[in-house]
């Protein structure tokens, strides 16, 4: 998979929408970058990794949410 570390919001979007990766996939190696650089940075105070996420799937009928926990 693509590294998104420094790819622009543009890029990763055209990659999702390509199929090359995922929202989820992207959101998760966000969440590792921060977990690996984090404790010398201390850039962020609230990291919630457990959080539910949910991922508007397309329908006939419109959009239906499905949640996740990780």
């Amino acid at each position: 998979m693509t590294d998104f570390a420094w790819a622009s919001a543009g890029t990763i979007a055209d990659a999702v929408n390509r199929g090359e990766a995922s929202a989820i996939d992207v959101v998760d190696q966000a969440l590792r970058r921060i977990d690996r650089r984090n404790p010398v940075l201390n850039a962020f105070t609230a990291v919630r990794p457990t959080a539910p996420v949910c991922v508007s799937q397309r329908s006939p009928s419109g959009h239906s949410p499905e949640c996740r926990s990780r």
